[in-house]
């Protein structure tokens, strides 16, 4: 008993002990603060550095989020304002500069239960209002980076409904992405590069704005399409400066048919069409008497047929190796099987080759055949080159014209003349037939099985196959002229 009396007064003891050195030191600091005096400076020092912390603590609030329930609320404004459906793939990260926003990696977008689109980058803005609060969150500005669309014609109903969002006061844009528009069978046709797709609302005109600047065939260009709703009406701009083509559209959508007008700045020539657009199909027909253009278009599957007829046009640079056309060949857009069509150009007169007149050009493409059989050209009026049994072939980056070519001439001693064929070497010839094929992309060509006026010549041939067996330069107007005069001195006839 004694014993437990003596620990508990040492114990008593010991916390008294300890409470007197907790009340010295405070007395100590309390004696310090009342000699302390803080100047203006100081109390403003203190205050900043207080609010300086309690605003950071502020915005790094959206760090303690529940980020499975934040995906969630992403995943369901983006829906309901967009109409886009994405799936995150990686951890959702916050950071606060140069404005607080969230952002992901490898993020999926989703349309009709399949992956459209893989984006590297995704990255939302939010509203900086109420941020101590994941219930308040507001998603502002969206941005998709390096983005790889996989799309077919189905899936453009992605980009048109951007169009038809309800208004809002932020932006959605698309950066330094691509779009890869496939076949069914998900081959690639051809890729457009994207520098920006950027889609705003403008209150003003109360309108949706879509904006592009993409690349694509190796031209780029500019794209601004806009949809008023409360008019039910579209209008578009497309500019390129490359081939130095414009295009201005309004269509109006209201009714089942729709209606639409078009201006077609091609090279300084202006060209109007009026068009309208049923469920599955479109016709066309110009405005003004020069140039007369009309067709007839189907969708699905897809099959157009149209005449254009113009009185000049200038055709030497539509074959180069940079021009739109050689592009599409070498994208083999053209191969695909599902594209059929049937187009014819008459042409009075061709500006930029000497002679040459009336070009009457059939271009048919059938289950990824080009073919320009049935077409022809005058050479003055004295001579009418057709093709027959002709096809356009792409092989190994280059582009041939393989045809029977049919030579007619109504005044064989004019052409003579012309080609300065000497005197003793001119044949009262009324038609000449060959096979040809051209080498378009670097101009050289090679002949087989002439016959003229319906009878085959065995020193011809010879000439012939001479000419083939060497290596050949490309052709121009003096060595064509030299091949006329040697060709006819080999015939006999």
């Amino acid at each position: 008993m004694q014993k437990s009396n003596i620990l508990a007064k040492k114990l008593r003891k010991q916390i008294l002990l300890i409470n007197n050195s907790i009340e010295n030191y405070f007395n100590k600091i309390k004696s310090n603060l009342k000699k302390t005096k803080f100047d203006a400076n100081s109390r403003l020092f203190y205050g900043l550095g207080a609010l300086l912390i309690l605003t950071l603590a502020y915005f790094l609030m959206p760090t303690l989020y529940d980020k499975n329930v934040l995906e969630n609320k992403i995943k369901n404004q983006m829906f309901e304002r967009y109409g886009i459906e994405i799936n995150f793939n990686e951890k959702i990260k916050y950071s606060f500069f140069p404005t607080p926003n969230f952002y992901s990696k490898n993020l999926s977008i989703v349309a009709k239960n399949k992956d459209i689109a893989k984006v590297k980058n995704f990255k939302i803005f939010i509203s900086t209002s109420r941020l101590f609060e994941m219930n308040y969150l507001l998603i502002k500005d969206v941005q998709f980076a390096k983005a790889d669309f996989n799309i077919n014609f189905d899936d453009l109903d992605f980009f048109k409904n951007l169009l038809f969002i309800d208004p809002n006061n932020y932006s959605l844009s698309i950066i330094k992405s691509n779009i890869f528009f496939n076949k069914e069978d998900d081959e690639t046709l051809f890729i457009n590069k994207i520098d920006y797709i950027n889609l705003i609302y403008d209150k003003k005109n109360l309108q949706n704005i879509l904006s592009f600047k993409n690349e694509m065939f190796n031209v780029p260009f500019k794209l601004k399409i806009k949809n008023k709703p409360i008019e039910k009406k579209f209008t578009s701009i497309f500019n390129s400066k490359k081939i130095r083509l414009s295009i201005e559209n309004e269509l109006h959508y209201k009714e089942k048919i729709k209606k639409g007008l078009i201006s077609i700045l091609l090279i300084n020539k202006d060209t109007k069409l009026n068009y309208q657009i049923s469920e599955n199909s479109l016709t066309f027909k110009s405005l003004g008497e020069k140039k007369k253009y009309n067709g007839y278009l189907d969708f699905k599957p897809f099959y157009l047929s149209a005449n254009f007829n113009y009185e000049n046009m200038t055709l030497k640079n539509l074959l180069k190796n940079d021009s739109i056309i050689v592009d599409l060949f070498k994208s083999e857009i053209l191969n695909n099987k599902n594209l059929n069509i049937n187009t014819n150009f008459k042409i009075d007169n061709i500006n930029d080759i000497n002679q040459f007149n009336q070009l009457d050009l059939n271009l048919s493409l059938s289950e990824g055949n080009i073919s320009p059989s049935n077409s022809s050209v005058m050479w003055k009026d004295d001579l009418k080159i057709e093709l027959d049994e002709s096809y356009l072939i792409y092989d190994k980056s280059e582009i041939y014209l393989v045809s029977k070519i049919i030579v007619n001439l109504k005044d064989a001693m004019d052409f003579f003349s012309f080609f300065q064929v000497p005197r003793k070497n001119r044949k009262a010839i009324k038609k000449i037939e060959f096979d040809l094929n051209y080498n378009i992309s670097n101009s050289q060509l090679n002949f087989d099985n002439i016959i003229i006026d319906n009878k085959e010549n065995s020193k011809l041939n010879d000439f012939v196959n001479d000419y083939n067996a060497y290596p050949k330069k490309n052709f121009n107007k003096v060595r064509f002229r030299n091949f006329v005069n040697d060709l006819f001195e080999s015939y006999d006839g």
